[in-house]
Parts: C-alpha cells; structure tokens; sequence
C-alpha cells in the first residue's frame, strides 16, 4: 500500500549512505561515479569513474545505469534502469544507498485545521495513520530484505583500479590494449629464451 503522501507533487527527496549515513538531495541528471565532476562522488574502487545518473521523468524518479563495470542494483536485483520508491535500496557497485522520500510536515495540517470545516480533515488525519499501521508489517519485511543484501555485499569482491575500462578515452583503451600485448611478448619470447639456454646445456 502507498504511503498517504505517494501522490503529492514534488517531494524532497534523497539518497542516504547505508553505511555512513550521508544524505545528498537528489536534482534530475545528478551523476553518481568517481570522477570529481561528479553531483554524487563515491571514492570506492567498486565504483566506476561515471556509473548512474538519477533522472526525472514526471512525477517519478529513475535510476539509469551508465555502462558501469559492477552495475546498478534495486533491493538486490540488477538491471539497465529502474524506477525508485520510497525505502529501496539502491547499490552502486558495492556502495548501498536508500532512497528516501520525505514526507508532508505537520505544519501543511496545522494550516488547514484553521478552516471552519475541521472535522473531514481530522478524519483524513485518521485515515493516513490507519495506512501506515497497515504498511508496517511491509516495511518490516522490506528491512530484513535490505539487512540480508548488506551482508552479501560486505563479502561480495570489489573490482580492480582498471575494472571500468569501457569508460576509457580510445586512446588510454588503446594504450592498455598495446601494453597487455607487450606484455604477452615479453614472457613468450623469455620462454624461449630459457627453453634455449635449456637445450643447450643438456
């Protein structure tokens, strides 16, 4: 069942660190990734250079995946895109966040109280408690679902400095390419070297 607020309009809404707790105030097209440029920068080897951007598309939020190396989760499930609700758990690379949407102030009520006819908004006031009593046992679940994927993150295998390497410019891809190559040449031609100097003394 939706939150009482799920369809009021332009909502502060946030991404909060799991294990730091830092918020940052989301603003359509924020880029998640460790370049400095970045509107959410993650210093986190798991974490490519430009690995999400967060858009807007009418009233709901969507998380778009940018060609990252460990990809982009919803409550565990990996994917190109996704639509956010209030309480996921978004995972970039092995770096979790939650969504969180803020809800109305008491003062939005307090203002409309002042009105003569008080009496239907107190029984609206009724009504959104009775729908977050009924959420609950949803919201439980959806915790034990969130503290089992922190777990599995914590022993999932962060990648390497060169694991975004789609991200690259051509040239520094090409570069790592002729390097892997030379490489590659240097222990074949050492083999022979040594299978040589072998033959030769026997």
């Amino acid at each position: 069942m939706d939150a009482p607020w799920a369809g009021i309009r332009c909502l502060p809404v946030k991404l909060r660190r799991r294990d730091s707790g830092e918020e940052t105030e989301l603003t359509p097209g924020l880029v998640v990734g460790r370049l400095a440029e970045c509107g959410l920068k993650i210093q986190d080897g798991s974490v490519s250079r430009r690995h999400a951007k967060l858009e807007r598309r009418g009233e709901q939020w969507w998380v778009v995946d940018l060609g990252s190396s460990n990809g982009t989760l919803r409550n565990g499930e990996r994917g190109q895109e996704f639509e956010l609700r209030g309480g996921d758990l978004v995972t970039f690379g092995a770096v979790a966040f939650e969504f969180v949407v803020t809800p109305p102030t008491s003062d939005f009520g307090d203002e409309i109280s002042i009105e003569d006819d008080s009496a239907p908004e107190v029984h609206a006031s009724e009504s959104a408690v009775e729908s977050v009593r009924e959420a609950a046992p949803a919201i439980s679940h959806a915790d034990q679902e969130r503290a089992r994927l922190r777990q599995e993150l914590k022993q999932s295998k962060r990648s390497s400095g060169l694991g975004d390497l789609s991200q690259l410019s051509f040239g520094m891809q090409l570069l790592v390419g002729l390097l892997a190559i030379a490489v590659v040449a240097v222990v074949v031609l050492g083999v022979r070297y040594l299978s040589g100097a072998i033959t030769s003394t026997a």
